[in-house]
C-alpha cells in the first residue's frame, strides 16, 4: 500500500462549562493524557501553564449570552508534533505577531505573552 501521509493521532476531546472553576480539573485531564502519550516535563509544564491561560480567557472574556455555553478542547498528539485547541464563545481578536509583557503594576495581559512563550504556535 502506498504511504498515503495517513495518520491515527491520539485525540483526546471534551468540554468544560463556562465557569473557573471547573478549569483546574480539564487541566489535570489534559496532563493525564499527555502523561499516556509519553510526553516529557518540559511539554506537561508548557501545556499546563499555556491550556490554564487559555481556559481562563476563554471563559473571563466570553459575553454573558454565551456563558451557558461550553469551552471545548481538543488535543491532538502524533509522533511529530502536539496540537491543543481551546474553543470558545468570545468576539475573538487578531493574534498579535510579537506580545510585550505588561508593565509589572498591570492587572491583566499576562496570559497571551505566557501563552506565545511557551506555545511554538
Amino acid at each position: 500500500m502506498p504511504d498515503t501521509g495517513a495518520s491515527r493521532p491520539a485525540t483526546l476531546r471534551f468540554v468544560l462549562p463556562c465557569d473557573l472553576s471547573h478549569v483546574r480539573q480539564a487541566s489535570q485531564t489534559v496532563h493525564q493524557f499527555l502523561v499516556e502519550q509519553g510526553c516529557g516535563e518540559d511539554i506537561l509544564t508548557a501545556c499546563d501553564l499555556a491550556l490554564v491561560e487559555a481556559c481562563n480567557n476563554a471563559i473571563q472574556y466570553a459575553p454573558e449570552s454565551a456563558r451557558t455555553r461550553p469551552v471545548a478542547l481538543e488535543v491532538i498528539r502524533t509522533p511529530e508534533q502536539l496540537e491543543v485547541r481551546v474553543t470558545d464563545h468570545t468576539a475573538g481578536f487578531e493574534w498579535p505577531e510579537k506580545i510585550e509583557l505588561p508593565a509589572p503594576e498591570s492587572e491583566s495581559g499576562r496570559g497571551l505573552f505566557l501563552i506565545q512563550s511557551l506555545m511554538d504556535s
